[in-house]
């Protein structure tokens, strides 16, 4: 993906995982709990230098777009 942008920014939708310890308990059907829950979430616009999620790929202008393969994209 990164050949086909212009920069080094963050690009696309990034997500940030944290896993709870002992105390992070989530009640499962039939009763049984859950002893290790992972959430994740989207990064926030801090985590990728400000930019927003929907902005922070700036794709390279390529004059024709043109129907798969593209020789002008490796």
């Amino acid at each position: 993906m990164r050949n086909v942008t212009e920069d080094e920014e963050p690009c696309g939708k990034c997500s940030y995982q944290q896993s709870c310890g002992r105390k992070c308990h989530r009640r499962g059907t039939g009763g049984k709990v859950n002893q290790f829950f992972v959430a994740e979430r989207l990064c926030s616009a801090r985590q990728i230098r400000g930019n927003e999620q929907d902005t922070a790929c700036v794709a390279q202008d390529i004059n024709n777009c043109a129907i798969w393969p593209n020789p002008d994209i490796p």
